[in-house]
């Protein structure tokens, strides 16, 4: 987390809006290059990983029916959440993730084929 003051002081972080948007653009490749896995809150996640199952797609379709509100599919990235006033700085950061995620064997693309 990075905060703008100090929490102690303030009680609070006060995320200046750029580190929101790398950090979402961040995450949104993570969830990209995890297509057949879930997303949930970290203790879920870490609850469902200890009782042996990867949270795979294959896994989840056996899971338990309670679990529907807990986790939810990663998806594929279709639009990057870049706000206007940030997309020149993120273009880099953006061009390099790019080029990672496309010659991931994960994502089965490779631009060398």
């Amino acid at each position: 987390m990075v905060s703008e003051t100090d929490c102690r002081n303030t009680g609070c972080a006060q995320m200046p809006p750029w580190i929101l948007t790398v950090n979402n653009v961040f995450l949104q490749a993570i969830e990209h290059l995890d297509q057949n896995g879930y997303s949930g809150n970290l203790s879920d996640m870490l609850q469902m990983t200890l009782s042996g199952n990867d949270l795979t797609h294959q896994d989840m379709q056996n899971h338990d029916p309670k679990n529907d509100a807990l986790f939810v599919k990663n998806e594929p990235i279709n639009c990057l959440m870049i706000p206007p006033e940030n997309r020149e700085r993120m273009d880099p950061i953006v061009k390099n993730l790019s080029e990672l995620i496309n010659s991931s064997p994960a994502t089965g693309h490779d631009k060398n084929r």
